[in-house]
């Protein structure tokens, strides 16, 4: 009891009459009870029990007070067990027959409800983890196939299957083919520097050698079509065990259609309960992790890898991540805040994304740093294509392939709805660590793009106001004024 209380106890028992008997104080005790009055009932069973003090009646005054329950005829109702409570054991010691039968009675009564309760809800748990595990399955059916491309499937999949009989047959029609095209090549290639020896007196067998070559290649060519054709009705597999691989993922999808076609749910519907229900989406994340994917949509904050983000004495944080984009396979993502700042590239001179020290950075120590092993698995080691400036005419150098980039204008320009949107906050750790105190407003930073400036010695940025390639690009080695914001591609 808190210091306040206990005054207030004080203060109550000292308003109490000195001529008040037990009985009396009870029946007030008892009208403070039912008017949720909990510390001047618990008052009144003290002063109760200072006159009298093996009053059962007042001991279960006080228990109900303390339980907060009204009446004896509620406390049978009471959530928790209260058999071992001090105040209810005094009830009982002091109590006659007939009010510890009642006590009893309420007791087992209480046990009863709270198995009953407990029960209940083990019952409610069972079905709502069968309801969710039903929505689950039904999202990891995904969306229902139309009976066109349900046939296709029927078809490819009959075509392989009979493809499976015959496959060893062709391999080996290929392989006798192969060697006998090899025997003609030769042929040929010894006729024509046969041909090729004669003299200029020699063209009557000059002409005879040539219809012999030409023959030759007819055949070769007969052969080669015949090879092809052959390769065509392989279509393209060149052993059983990738063909039987192909044969296994076609039943499955067909499995999962069929499945889909019965389930009593859509997926649409899957997918919308799981966005609205919080208890379905903390199921779905602890029993189908991959799942959540599929509910985040373009514009939400995912977290994945951690990074330095705060104080110095914190440790590393999850990275925020803007869903730019979302595709049936994949999910385009950009770091929320600018996680350092530092130089496009560590000297000025002529330079594309394909060489600079940016790049280098964001695919080495910045991956291995900020990601687990498990977690680069789902990292797409992806094409990052080298878009033109579309304000100048510099040269952009190569396409790559990056697990780590930045954006380009056209990305920065189209994946973002406003200037408002492209605006990004540089981290604490950043600020006090990397980045010049000139290059933010209210901790607004410009970032670096991948797209080169004015001339390849320049790169492009998006301003603080979110603007952007505002003027004509940063010097490559200017670090402390301008931050990464890294992108990625993670597949679903």
């Amino acid at each position: 009891m808190t210091d306040d209380g206990l005054q207030q106890k004080i203060s109550i028992k000292s308003s109490i009459s000195a001529g008040a008997t037990p009985e009396a104080l009870l029946r007030r005790a008892a009208i403070f009870l039912e008017d949720e009055d909990w510390e001047t009932a618990d008052a009144y069973c003290e002063a109760c029990l200072d006159r009298e003090p093996d009053n059962a009646g007042a001991y279960i005054g006080k228990l109900l007070a303390e339980l907060k329950v009204q009446s004896l005829a509620k406390l049978a109702d009471f959530p928790e067990p209260f058999e071992k409570n001090p105040l209810y054991l005094k009830s009982l010691r002091f109590a006659d027959t007939s009010l510890v039968d009642e006590l009893k009675a309420i007791e087992t009564e209480n046990k009863n409800r709270k198995a009953i309760a407990i029960e209940t809800e083990r019952q409610r748990k069972i079905a709502k983890e069968k309801e969710y595990r039903g929505i689950a399955e039904r999202l990891l059916l995904g969306p229902l196939l139309e009976e066109s491309e349900r046939a296709s499937l029927q078809t490819e999949l009959t075509a392989l299957n009979n493809l499976r009989t015959v496959l060893p047959e062709l391999q080996s029609v290929i392989k006798k083919r192969e060697s006998t095209l090899t025997v003609l090549e030769q042929n040929a290639q010894k006729k024509q520097n046969e041909r090729n020896k004669l003299g200029i007196f020699a063209g009557k067998e000059k002409k005879r050698m040539d219809e012999e070559i030409r023959k030759l290649e007819k055949t070769i060519a007969d052969e080669k079509k015949v090879i092809k054709d052959t390769e065509d009705e392989c279509r393209g597999f060149s052993d059983t065990d990738t063909l039987d691989q192909r044969i296994e993922k076609l039943k499955k999808q067909l499995q999962l259609a069929e499945q889909a076609l019965t389930s009593t749910i859509s997926y649409e519907d899957a997918v919308r309960c799981a966005k609205e229900d919080g208890e379905l989406r903390v199921f779905i994340k602890d029993h189908y992790p991959r799942l959540m994917r599929i509910l985040i949509n373009t514009g939400d904050i995912i977290q994945y890898g951690r990074y330095k983000q705060g104080k110095d004495d914190e440790p590393e944080s999850p990275i925020d991540w803007i869903v730019l984009k979302k595709t049936a396979s994949n999910l385009f993502l950009i770091s929320k805040y600018a996680l350092t700042t530092r130089s496009y590239h560590n000297r000025e001179m002529p330079i594309t994304w394909e060489g600079s020290e940016m790049r280098r950075w964001l695919n080495k120590e910045f991956f291995n740093s900020a990601f687990t092993d498990e977690e680069k698995k789902s990292i797409l080691h992806s094409t990052v294509p080298a878009h033109k400036n579309p304000k100048e005419r510099t040269d952009s150098g190569n396409d790559t392939k990056d697990y780590v980039f930045l954006l380009s204008i056209p990305e920065a320009e189209q994946l973002f709805a406003s200037d408002v949107d492209r605006i990004c906050t540089v981290t604490e750790y950043a600020k006090n660590h990397s980045c010049d105190s000139r290059c933010y407003f209210n901790d607004h930073i410009e970032w670096w793009l991948r797209t080169p400036g004015h001339t390849q010695d320049r790169a492009q940025s998006v301003a603080n106001s979110g603007l952007v390639a505002p003027l004509l690009g940063a010097v490559v080695n200017r670090g402390a004024m301008y931050g990464v914001r890294p992108a990625i591609r993670i597949a679903l």
